[in-house]
């Protein structure tokens, strides 16, 4: 029904709509992460923090599956 309603020339633009909102994505540096630190409370001392560092940051979780 809303594909029916859409003005003809998104239709005719949509893949470049789309590829042009991933570049500005891409070139804003969305889809890469610098290095982070962060801390947090552990079982083996609840009473102080212990800081993790990612040197290399992906947008992958290994281990998930």
């Amino acid at each position: 029904m809303k594909i029916q309603m859409t003005p003809t020339w998104i239709k005719r633009m949509s893949k470049f709509i789309v590829y042009h909102h991933r570049f500005r994505m891409l070139a804003s540096g969305a889809f890469t992460q610098s290095p982070f630190s962060y801390s947090l409370y552990t079982q083996a001392d609840l009473s102080q923090r212990k800081t993790f560092r990612v040197a290399r940051p992906t947008g992958l979780w290994h281990g998930r599956y």
